[in-house]
């Protein structure tokens, strides 16, 4: 890991094969390793084998950190630092190493000869030349590698590839000079030492050829102490070689070292130790949220950075929540992108949406100013770069009577679900789901995006008890977030909810009952005369649809004013298959009651109102359809007086009188003794139904003083 202030880095420590130690699996042994200038790509062949003493590697250490470089006008930590440091075998002889860091690694060459390795070079690919004359100092350079026409103009200062003329790239040494310091003094760029004593081996021990305290034995072997000139250790400011606009990202991935014969770094390399990952960058991240209208992390979601934040001249990157390219943990509402230029400024906008959801159109601006991983962003708890909302959709369902108000208690299927967007979901007035509390208003938060068209059938289930539903499909378009907070949102005050724009609205109704009361008027033309002043009792109660109720003509349930015409408005829907049933209660001394039970079906009842009846009867109450038909029937009275001319009781009479059938009627009273007594002089006979037909009559006789 890279360190830095505050941060403490890692290292890498490579033990090589050499003379005393394990056998050296990685030596040159091609004729003329070396470094080819004017080619992109070098092929060296490498195997077992081994190097004399003043080329052998044993220990190899190096670590790099970030900070800020005196050698740069700004105050930011992008700058990179190298400290370098080996082992000598050969304490008196010359010492050539290169450290290399590359952005790409080795590879087999394409063949399949296990010898054969190449080495891609990529432009700003960096060798550090550490070169140890016999009796010298540790002198330290710094090789960049160009590449005509990529970072730098073309021509560019390598030679041609033998046998092209083209000049692809090479490595060129540069150079930096001090920079004063506050004493006077110039702070170098760069310096290596020598230890001049002996020293302390790490725990692991070292490979030393030499006798050292402790440790009288000749020869190449395992100790517990450096001898002195056996260690060279350097350090390197790279800005003060390559500039504060080197690009330090990706920075380099590969680490491995070497030596060569001489010091010219096209001079034959010795040996060579294994290529190890090195992460070495100073890279900036880019760290995206998105959340859902709670504020919660919402997974599911791809972003698109324009330009691309790693490489700008590669399309612009798109990268998926848990997907290629995002180093945040996994898709859990973050993205966050690793590797972004410290000088990036670009947009990010939303690409793909979590199934459901509205999508964010905003761009947001982002940029990266100093240097950061995903990681550490991450596990601090960084406010993210960017942000993105994404929204669901809202549904608001309308109760209301006839006249308008809102009616509570009903039961709707909204097909699909808003909730998942399939199948369908029942949603109650006041229920689960309905985030208004007001009867008669329900609203759905949180409705699926279900894209084109967009749309959602809603239907009544059940309607309040009581009330008929509304057979409407009403089709709803959710094609934008909204939430029902939102909805009561207004300016200045909030709407209230009973007041809310609804999406769909569904009517109910009670229905309306007409019983017609006639009876027979010989003093009229019609046959079907209205007779006021009737009593029924309608079972269930059309109120509540319990017990029963008494309706009279002209009463408080009676809508209509004409006599004869009873019409009860707001009837209770008393459920599918059921009736009403009706009968008339004794109202009339003069008529005889209709004894018969009507019975009228909910299926057959009217919706229209008692005055949408009566306007679709032109106004008129007396034409309205019925759907109860009652008949009375009219008394009548006959009277027989007898009248003795020749004085009181000188002559006296029997009354009798015989209906249609021959049946006797009993007189009212009697006014002497039962008959056959001649004793009547005024007999009464009342309640007479008409005769069946014109041949029909009734009969009296009369027996006068036999």
């Amino acid at each position: 890991m890279l360190g830095g202030p505050g941060v403490k880095g890692g290292g890498r420590i490579l033990c090589d094969g050499s003379s005393g130690a394990a056998p050296d699996q990685s030596t040159f042994q091609g004729q003329g390793d070396k470094e080819e200038e004017g080619d992109l790509v070098t092929e060296w062949t490498i195997r077992p084998g081994s190097s004399p003493k003043k080329s052998d590697l044993a220990e190899v250490y190096f670590y790099a950190k970030a900070g800020d470089s005196p050698y740069d006008a700004d105050e930011l930590v992008d700058d990179l630092f190298f400290t370098v440091d080996l082992t000598r075998l050969d304490v008196n002889g010359s010492m050539h190493a290169d450290y290399e860091f590359n952005q790409k690694g080795i590879d087999d060459c394409g063949d399949t000869d296990p010898d054969t390795f190449c080495q891609e070079r990529t432009a700003n690919d960096v060798i550090l030349a550490f070169d140890l004359e016999r009796g010298g100092v540790p002198e330290l350079r710094v090789f960049q590698f160009f590449i005509d026409g990529v970072n730098t103009p073309a021509p560019g200062p390598c030679a041609a590839a033998p046998g092209t003329s083209l000049n692809p790239g090479c490595y060129v040494e540069v150079t930096a000079p001090g920079v004063p310091v506050e004493d006077g003094s110039t702070q170098p760029a760069q310096f290596g030492a020598l230890n001049s004593q002996e020293i302390t081996a790490a725990a692991w021990l070292t490979v030393g050829c030499e006798k050292v305290t402790g440790d009288n034995a000749s020869g190449c072997k395992l100790r517990h102490r450096i001898s002195p000139n056996g260690n060279m250790e350097g350090f390197v400011d790279l800005t003060a070689f390559v500039g504060d606009g080197f690009d330090l990202c990706p920075g380099f991935s590969f680490a491995s070292a070497k030596t060569r014969s001489s010091f010219s770094i096209t001079s034959v390399l010795k040996d060579t130790t294994e290529q190890v990952s090195a992460d070495v960058n100073i890279c900036g991240s880019l760290l995206v949220e998105k959340i859902d209208g709670a504020g919660d992390p919402l997974p599911g979601a791809s972003f698109t950075f324009d330009p691309n934040p790693v490489d700008p001249t590669q399309p612009p990157l798109v990268v998926a929540d848990g997907g290629t390219g995002d180093a945040a943990d996994g898709n859990d509402g973050y993205v966050c992108v690793d590797n972004a230029l410290i000088t990036y400024s670009g947009n990010v906008t939303e690409s793909t949406t979590p199934p459901g959801y509205f999508g964010d159109d905003d761009t947001e601006p982002v940029s990266v100013t100093e240097p950061s991983t995903c990681a550490e962003r991450i596990l601090a708890g960084d406010t993210p770069d960017a942000s993105f909302e994404n929204l669901k959709g809202s549904i608001v369902i309308r109760k209301e009577k006839a006249d308008g108000s809102l009616l509570g208690g009903a039961t709707f299927t909204v097909t699909p679900s808003p909730v998942t967007g399939a199948d369908s979901l029942d949603i109650t007035d006041n229920g689960t789901g309905d985030v208004y509390t007001t009867d008669g208003v329900i609203c759905i938060d949180d409705v699926y995006n279900l894209g084109d068209p967009w749309e959602y059938d809603i239907v009544e289930k059940t309607p309040p008890p009581g009330w008929f539903g509304d057979t409407d499909t009403e089709t709803v378009i959710v094609d934008s977030p909204s939430t029902c907070a939102e909805r009561l949102v207004g300016d200045p005050d909030p709407i209230p909810e009973g007041e809310v724009t609804a999406d769909a609205t569904f009517t109910n109704k009670k229905a309306s009952l007409v019983i017609r009361k006639e009876a027979k008027d010989a003093s009229t033309t019609a046959t079907n005369d209205l007779l006021g002043g009737a009593t029924f009792t309608i079972t269930p109660s059309p109120v509540d649809g319990t017990s029963s109720l008494n309706v009279a003509d002209n009463g408080p349930s009676d809508v209509y004013a004409t006599h004869g015409m009873i019409c009860i408005d707001n009837v209770y829907n008393i459920g599918a298959g059921n009736s009403y049933s009706i009968v008339e209660a004794e109202s009339f001394t003069t008529y005889a009651e209709d004894s018969d039970t009507e019975t009228v079906s909910q299926a057959n009842l009217s919706l229209l109102t008692c005055a949408e009846l009566k306007t679709a009867a032109g106004g008129d109450e007396t034409l309205v359809p019925h759907d109860a038909l009652f008949v009375n029937i009219p008394l009548s009275q006959i009277e027989v007086i007898f009248t003795s001319l020749a004085g009181n009781g000188v002559t006296v009479a029997s009354i009798e009188c015989f209906d249609e059938s021959g049946n006797p009627v009993t007189p009212v009273a009697e006014n002497g003794d039962p008959d056959p007594a001649l004793d009547d002089t005024d007999e009464v006979y009342t309640d007479l139904l008409p005769n069946t037909a014109a041949d029909k009559y009734y009969t009296c006789r009369i027996n006068i003083d036999p």
